[in-house]
């Protein structure tokens, strides 16, 4: 392993990557309530946190994690706010249930723009988030781990579940 020194930055250096990511981050908390909250008592951690998915290694919800993953995104402002709004039709088990022209209704959006988001937040961790049934949620995990083929998909396709189950 060979150590290639680097010309120090000047001082003033522009570091627009950081900056970016902190400006996305700041509008995050200043968006958020919830976020904004558990920041500001991050040493407090007594009181008692929404159980919405709790993950008591992070202490932080589905939401957050979510939310902490879109910054890598590195999206327009108005697709981070559809990206929110998204994320916070999220139900307790991870599921997308609304429905995609509503959500582009109530965003301004074009349908074709929010399937493109919730492709986004269904790339995300954990595998299956976003996945609007049980039997899609699967199939995300499948796929990401590599492992999902044509007859795995055959048997999880929505009517087949229901059979598979019984």
């Amino acid at each position: 392993m060979e150590l290639q020194e680097r010309e120090p930055e000047p001082a003033d250096a522009p570091r627009a990557q950081e900056n970016k990511e902190l400006a996305q981050y700041q509008w995050l908390l200043q968006h958020d309530e919830q976020n904004r909250y558990l920041y500001q008592h991050a040493e407090s951690r007594d009181e008692e946190l929404p159980e919405w998915n709790f993950r008591a290694d992070t202490l932080e919800t589905l939401a957050q994690s979510c939310w902490q993953q879109m910054l890598t995104l590195h999206r327009s402002r108005r697709e981070m706010e559809i990206l929110r709004y998204m994320i916070d039709c999220l139900d307790d088990r991870g599921y997308f249930s609304e429905d995609i022209a509503g959500v582009a209704g109530q965003c301004g959006a074009k349908v074709s723009e929010v399937e493109e988001l919730l492709g986004l937040i269904q790339s995300l961790e954990p595998a299956g988030v976003g996945a609007r049934n049980l039997s899609e949620c699967l199939l995300l995990q499948l796929e990401r781990k590599g492992e999902l083929d044509d007859t795995l998909r055959a048997l999880l396709e929505e009517d087949r579940l229901t059979d598979l189950a019984r």
